[in-house]
């Protein structure tokens, strides 16, 4: 603990929060997305090339490959996309928007849902937050030395501080004055039950019990809480998909010189994902699309 610039009024002050919003929360979000586009399912037909974060990517498969399906999911969330997204060739009418939904909400209403929130955002917490002054990151509480165990230590020095009156009475005054509302203490309170788990999280529930026999109303809602937010938006992935439903192809034996009327189908590998995977997984309609087009030799001429 030889190192200065640690410091308990710092540990305590730090947020996830800057600005007003949960920066913690965006960069799990962020993470999800790029999870999604790189399940093998989606991956080559509509974001072709995209790979998994470098730093993050296989530890949260490590972390909940085991409990989240990550490649059902993705499918899912292309699926909802071609059916909000529409298109000129009936692509989107081979989906079953009503069996997506209720599979997706189903997700997102379910334990799975904020289990995964809760382990990408305690993943990404201890790089992202740090101090506004001084740029120490909350990273560096947990110690670098094996042989040294800094972070229990840190833990246990939160604890001692939240027991003094004098903490809780700084609290009691803000909300009866109005200048904090319960609900700001309680997202505060979480925030520190988040660093006490990281740091050494046999000190959650004494500490949780500590304070809850001065806030009765206090929950401790650290592993049930939302922590990823409302469901991820379909317009995040639309102008892949777009360009994945409106790409052309004509048989390989036609040269790109023919006069002739050449037969062109669009969205090939967006219908056959959907006769796999969305079939795989009940959103298939069972319909087929109007997806092929004649290029004519006039219309493909260009005058010179």
């Amino acid at each position: 603990m030889s190192d200065r610039a640690l410091t308990l009024d710092a540990l305590l002050d730090m947020s996830p929060v800057l600005n007003g919003q949960d920066v913690v929360r965006l960069a799990a979000r962020h993470l999800l997305l790029g999870q999604l586009k790189a399940q093998p399912s989606v991956r080559d037909v509509f974001f072709p090339g995209h790979d998994r974060d470098p730093v993050y990517g296989d530890r949260v498969d490590s972390a909940a490959a085991e409990w989240f399906n990550f490649d059902d999911y993705a499918a899912t969330f292309v699926c909802q996309a071609i059916v909000r997204a529409g298109d000129d060739f009936e692509i989107h009418s081979l989906l079953n928007e009503a069996a997506i939904d209720e599979k997706l909400q189903a997700l997102h209403n379910g334990p799975d849902w904020k289990k995964l929130g809760f382990t990408l955002y305690t993943m990404l917490f201890s790089d992202l937050v740090r101090d506004e002054v001084t740029k120490v990151s909350f990273k560096r509480y947990l110690g670098i030395d094996k042989n040294q165990n800094y972070s229990a230590t840190w833990a246990k020095r939160i604890c001692d501080a939240v027991g003094e009156k004098s903490w809780s009475c700084k609290y009691l005054n803000l909300m009866a004055t109005g200048v904090l509302s319960f609900a700001e203490f309680g997202r505060q309170m979480n925030v520190l039950f988040v660093k006490l788990h990281l740091l050494d999280p046999t000190t959650v529930m004494p500490t949780f019990d500590r304070l809850a026999k001065v806030f009765p109303r206090l929950t401790l809602d650290l592993a049930t809480n939302n922590y990823l937010g409302d469901p991820l938006e379909w317009t995040l992935i639309r102008d892949e998909v777009r360009r994945a439903v409106n790409a052309p192809s004509k048989a390989s034996n036609v040269s790109k010189m023919s006069v002739d009327d050449i037969e062109l189908y669009f969205g090939i590998r967006v219908c056959e994902f959907i006769m796999l995977d969305a079939k795989r997984l009940g959103l298939w309609t069972g319909t087929y699309p109007d997806n092929k087009r004649i290029s004519r030799f006039r219309d493909r001429c260009k005058v010179m």
